[in-house]
C-alpha cells in the first residue's frame, strides 16, 4: 500500500478507537439520533455521497467522545484522505454493505455504553477498510 495512505490510515485506526471508547463511556439516550441519520447512506448509490455519510458517522462518534483536539485530529484525517481518494478514484461498492452492518455494530455498542466492545467493534472496521483499501491499491485501482 502506498506509505502516505497507510500511514493516513494507520493513524486514523488509533485515533477512532480512542475516540469510540470516550463515546461509549459518555453517550446518552439522545446520542441514538446522532448516529442512526448518518447510517442511512447505504441506500445511497453516489460514491461522494456514501462517502460523506460515512464520514458524518465517524464525526458523530467524535461529537459524542466531547473532546475538541481529538475531532479536530480525525476530521483534518478525513479531509487527507477524501482528497486522496479523489485524486486516486476507484469505486468500492462492498464497502457500503458491509461497513453498514459494522457501523451498526459500533453504534449498538455505544449507545449500551459499552466502552470496550465499541472499541473492538471499531478496530475491527478500520481493518476491514485497510485490507480493502490495501487490496485495491495493489490492483492498481487507487
Amino acid at each position: 500500500m502506498e506509505q502516505y495512505f497507510e500511514k493516513l490510515l494507520e493513524t486514523r485506526a488509533a485515533l477512532e478507537c480512542a475516540l469510540v471508547y470516550l463515546a461509549a463511556q459518555k453517550a446518552g439516550p439522545a446520542d441514538g439520533d446522532k448516529l442512526r441519520q448518518p447510517l442511512s447512506y447505504a441506500i445511497a448509490r453516489d460514491i461522494d455521497y456514501q462517502l460523506e455519510r460515512d464520514f458524518d458517522f465517524h464525526l458523530a462518534i467524535a461529537d459524542i467522545a466531547d473532546n475538541d483536539y481529538l475531532r479536530r485530529s480525525l476530521q483534518s484525517l478525513m479531509v487527507q484522505i477524501t482528497e486522496y481518494l479523489s485524486r486516486n478514484r476507484a469505486l468500492l461498492p462492498e464497502v457500503d454493505d458491509q461497513s453498514a452492518s459494522q457501523h451498526w455494530n459500533i453504534m449498538v455498542a455505544i449507545l449500551a455504553n459499552d466502552p470496550e466492545r465499541a472499541e473492538q467493534s471499531m478496530r475491527s472496521h478500520m481493518q476491514y477498510v485497510t485490507r480493502l483499501y490495501s487490496r485495491e491499491l495493489d490492483r492498481g485501482h487507487l
